[in-house]
Parts: structure tokens; C-alpha cells; sequence
């Protein structure tokens, strides 16, 4: 069901990956579904175009030497887009604004390492809908509270800081915004400096993206609605490998496994469950909620 709780809906997704067959080959395994559409986009670069029920167009295009690894592009869709522009130039990042296609772009430079494309037309979907539902879209960030104010501007509203206990290995500080439509929200998120991580948590691709790469898009959470464990099982077991854990782990919404970034193609791939009951919206597990 639609959560439509924010004010702007995430409707497009890129993200510029790693050796693009072998890790859509893996994206596929790990989803249970193979892309909708394999084509080109305008400047001659693979893409494999996923459907879903969240973002409508969801893309894994090869990168290259003027696109890096862990490159990406969002797209918001505004109900009112000179209000959104408006709100970002105030909070000080540039905008180009395309007055003949109803679109304005903010640069990965202002939006924490993620270029934003804001719209006020819908993506055509194409294909029947992959099962997960894309639900969250968290960004690695250097400093939580310098990123806040684009992030305010762009989503609309005031993001929620979120409860520790929200990440399985409790390493993250936290910020979301709900979103309009399918997604669930996108989430900014940093780790203390000098915090000890092992492999074996989202914190290791975190560390190893701002290494590499800088701020930029950390992960891509899929929901399963019905049963994770048989799902998990049926991925082919060269596959299944990528999976960080033995089994998935638990924390306050439900239960979820993981890749490491570096080997899915620069962002990690999460898959998940929620508990019965979970409604599904951050502001339910905020850090400091109210007596």
C-alpha cells in the first residue's frame, strides 16, 4: 500500500555500477527478478532497467572514466516544483532549472554526493513490477547536520533522527525522510570517526564508499512482504554467498541480510522483512521521541 506520508515521492533511480553484466547478474539473483528492459542510455552506456512498485524507473548503468563507481541519480517528483526550487536555492545549492521539460537539477556536489533530478512528470513504467519493494534509499554522509539543510529543502519536510536500535549492528547515526508514494523514506547516515567495524555490517561499506568514493549512495533496502528466509533460499547458492550473514539478522523492525558494497558494484544491496505490526514509518523509531 501507497505510504504517502512526505510530501515529494522518489520516482527514478540510477545508480552507475562496477563491471555492469556480472553485477546485474547478481542485482537479479539477489531480487528474484531479471531487468524489465536492457538497453542504451542517450550517451551510449549499458543500462538494465528494473520495475517496481516504489521507484518507477530503477537503473544499473555502467560507469565509466567521466562517470565513477558509485556515481548515482535520484529523481523526486514535486507537487509543486517552484517550490521545491525555491526551498533549495535557499538553503544554498544551485539549480538548473529546464523551463520546456518541467525539471530542475541540483548538483551530487550540493545533495551529498547524489545528483537529484526534481520533476513534476511521472516515469512511464515499463514491465511488471519486481516483487521486493525498493522501500529505502539510505546515503552515506561525512557530517549529518551540514547535509540536513539540502535534504529539508529536497524532501519537503524535517528529516526524523533515527533510533540506533534501527540498525543491526548499531553503529549509525541516523536521519530519514518519509516519502509520498510506495518508498518508505531516504535516509542519511554517518558513522563516528575512529569506530571500530567489522566486514560483516552495512558500517563496513560505509567506510569502504566514503573511502573510495566519497558521500554518495550507501544502499538500496528491498522489502519482502511475505517470507525472507524463502527467499534468501532461493537464490542460487553462488549467489546466496554474496549474503553476509548465515542468516538474517534482527533489529527494531524486523529482520534483514546484506552485501558489502564492493561486491555488488559499489552500493550494497540490503533485503528485509518487517516485523507484523510495523507500519513502516521512521518517525516511529526516532532517536528522541516525545514523552
Amino acid at each position: 500500500m501507497p505510504f504517502g506520508m512526505g510530501m515529494i515521492e522518489p520516482v527514478g533511480l540510477t545508480l552507475f555500477v562496477d563491471d555492469w553484466a556480472r553485477t546485474t547478474r547478481k542485482w537479479s539473483a539477489l531480487l528474484g527478478a531479471d531487468a524489465t528492459v536492457r538497453d542504451f542510455t542517450d550517451d551510449g552506456r549499458k543500462r538494465a532497467r528494473f520495475a517496481s512498485r516504489s521507484f518507477v524507473t530503477f537503473d544499473l548503468v555502467e560507469a565509466g572514466l567521466d562517470v565513477a563507481i558509485g556515481d548515482a541519480q535520484l529523481t523526486l517528483l514535486s507537487p509543486d516544483l517552484d517550490v521545491s526550487v525555491a526551498a533549495v536555492r535557499k538553503a544554498g545549492a544551485k539549480v538548473g532549472v529546464d523551463t520546456s521539460g518541467g525539471s530542475a537539477r541540483i548538483p551530487a556536489a550540493a545533495a551529498s554526493g547524489v545528483e537529484v533530478v526534481l520533476t513534476k512528470n511521472r516515469p512511464r513504467a515499463v514491465g511488471q513490477p519486481i516483487m521486493p519493494l525498493p522501500y529505502v534509499l539510505d546515503i552515506s554522509v561525512d557530517d549529518i547536520e551540514a547535509a540536513t539543510p539540502i535534504w529539508d529543502a529536497l524532501m519537503g519536510i524535517e528529516g526524523t533522527s533515527t533510533s540506533i536500535e534501527t540498525d543491526s549492528a548499531r553503529q549509525f547515526q541516523m536521519r530519514h525522510y518519509v516519502c509520498a508514494g510506495e518508498a518508505h523514506a531516504v535516509g542519511l547516515m554517518q558513522i563516528p570517526r575512529g569506530l571500530h567495524i567489522k566486514r560483516d555490517s552495512l558500517g563496513s561499506s560505509h567506510r569502504w564508499i566514503m573511502d573510495r568514493h566519497g558521500e554518495g549512495v550507501l544502499c538500496v533496502g528491498f522489502l519482502l512482504k511475505d517470507n525472507l528466509d524463502r527467499h534468501i533460499e532461493a537464490i542460487p547458492p553462488s549467489y546466496r554467498d554474496l549474503l553476509l550473514f548465515e542468516e538474517p539478522r534482527s533489529y527494531q523492525m524486523g529482520r534483514n541480510n546484506l552485501t558489502h558494497a564492493a561486491d555488488t558494484g559499489g552500493f550494497s544491496v540490503v533485503v528485509a522483512q518487517h516485523y507484523e505490526g510495523w507500519s513502516g514509518d521512521p518517525r516511529e523509531a526516532r532517536a528522541n521521541p516525545a514523552k
